[in-house]
């Protein structure tokens, strides 16, 4: 389903026409960049950006950064943070500022180039600044001289707004102004550009990789779309044009920045759904026929590698080997697997259990899986019952328009013993047809059927409605 307006964690306020945000990690803080109050002139060095509690959306800095008298700050746009320099786009060309302290540190001088709009800026594996320019259809290179030169001139790159480094593609991201909606990515080192997906939406702006897929800002439809693969679909709904969204990796959000609206409203962004249980021997073993209950072959076990892609050429994300950094549960009574977010071409998503951010997420390879569990067959097959996520509505049909009726809990938030009937997929949800048990089943031993009909398999959110009793009563 589409978010809506539900899934804003606060909005900020109190600017002046926000073009771009970029969250950095070390500081847990938003750097928002605005126009201030533009004129007819694009140089009247009105512009400023703001330093914003990533945790509260408090401004604690409305004019953190400011240009200088030599190089005076008229449109910033994009930013990016390399070491301890946030770089941003302007009119005629790109300014250092020093992250903690606002400090204008230095200015790349483009105008040698007669840019036409220098617009949005990522650094590649090779550590340089690109730029765009959507103007002249170009992305610029500063080179470790400091010089900027033109690094490709080509009609194929949309003209360019966002740029973003895609560390699985090994290529740069171009999403496309204008008329394009054909998502392309650029290899700066060969030179080849190539199609990745045809967008929905246009005039794209925004563009960020956001656990494996690609989070896009459309202002057609005044959408964030989510590409993952060749698939594209609409993921949030906002009330105004989005411009360069910003990603805070460690709790999930994502901010969005409106010029016309003077605010940015930040979002929580869903994580990808559960879809069921995978073993993984070389992290847990396998089970030991002649050992006690619960014991494995440590003779098995092997760290498994997580990619950052379904793809053996991806980077690593990490290498596991230990139990207890993944986010796993038992599919029965001593028999652990780790929860799996997605399957693609023998690959399966799984997530690291990390405490104090967002859980990051890899793919592992077909020779490092065992048996994957799907979620409605663990659910059908096991003694399930409804979480503290479920809504109370009981459907009368595998739809979210179907009719529904409340079903009153015994108290606020209790899990509620059921009989999974029936799995089946409807558009990209998967629905559940339960019969709910009275008393549960584990405190008598026999139950009756209270009242029966459809839920989703997983909340808004991406949580399981449903789960399962792995040891029994």
């Amino acid at each position: 389903a589409v978010q809506d307006s539900t899934d804003i964690v606060f909005s900020i306020t109190g600017l002046s026409g926000p073009e771009a945000v970029r969250y950095d990690p070390d500081q847990d803080v938003y750097f928002v960049a605005s126009f201030g109050e533009s004129g007819d002139d694009p140089r009247d060095a009105n512009g400023f950006i703001s330093r914003v509690s990533a945790r509260t959306g408090a401004v604690e800095a409305l004019r953190f950064m400011t240009g200088t008298a030599g190089a005076p700050l008229h449109m910033p746009r994009g930013m990016f943070i390399r070491g301890d320099t946030l770089w941003v786009a302007d009119v005629d060309g790109v300014h250092g500022f020093l992250r903690r302290t606002g400090r204008h540190a230095a200015f790349i001088d483009f105008t040698a180039h007669a840019p036409g709009f220098l617009n949005d800026i990522a650094v590649g594996d090779d550590g340089l600044l690109y730029v765009t320019d959507t103007g002249l259809g170009r992305v610029y290179r500063v080179r470790a001289d400091g010089v900027a030169e033109v690094a490709v001139e080509d009609e194929r790159t949309g003209p360019p707004n966002g740029i973003t480094w895609d560390a699985a593609r090994s290529a740069f991201l171009l999403a496309p102004w204008g008329g394009e909606t054909m998502l392309r990515s650029w290899d700066p080192a060969t030179g080849e550009i190539r199609d990745v997906v045809r967008l929905v939406g246009g005039r794209f702006d925004g563009i960020e990789i956001v656990d494996g897929a690609v989070l896009v800002a459309s202002q057609v439809d005044s959408t964030l779309h989510r590409v993952a693969g060749v698939a594209s679909r609409p993921l949030i709904r906002v009330p105004g044009r989005p411009a360069d969204i910003g990603v805070d990796t460690r709790r999930g959000h994502v901010a969005v920045p409106y010029i016309a609206l003077d605010r940015v409203d930040v979002w929580r962004i869903h994580g990808p759904p559960l879809i069921g249980l995978v073993e993984l021997p070389g992290v847990f073993g396998t089970p030991d026929p002649d050992g006690p209950p619960g014991s494995r072959l440590p003779s098995d076990l092997v760290p498994v590698p997580l990619h950052a892609a379904p793809s053996a050429g991806s980077p690593l994300v990490a290498t596991v080997s230990a139990a207890d950094a993944l986010v796993a549960w038992e599919y029965s009574a001593d028999a652990p697997a780790a929860m799996a977010y997605g399957v693609t071409d023998g690959w399966v998503r799984v997530s690291l259990r990390e405490s104090g951010s967002r859980q990051r997420t890899g793919w592992v390879p077909p020779g490092h899986q065992g048996t994957l569990h799907p979620l409605g067959t663990l659910l059908e097959e096991g003694l399930s019952y409804l979480t503290r996520e479920w809504d109370g509505l009981l459907h009368d049909a595998p739809s979210a328009t179907a009719a529904a009726t409340g079903h009153p809990r015994e108290g606020t938030g209790e899990e509620v013993d059921v009989n999974v009937l029936e799995v089946v997929r409807s558009g990209d949800v998967t629905w559940l047809r339960v019969e709910i048990l009275a008393p549960g089943r584990c405190e008598t031993g026999r139950a009756a059927v209270q009242a029966s009909g459809w839920v989703p398999a997983l909340a808004a959110d991406g949580a399981p409605n449903a789960w399962f009793y792995s040891r029994g009563c």
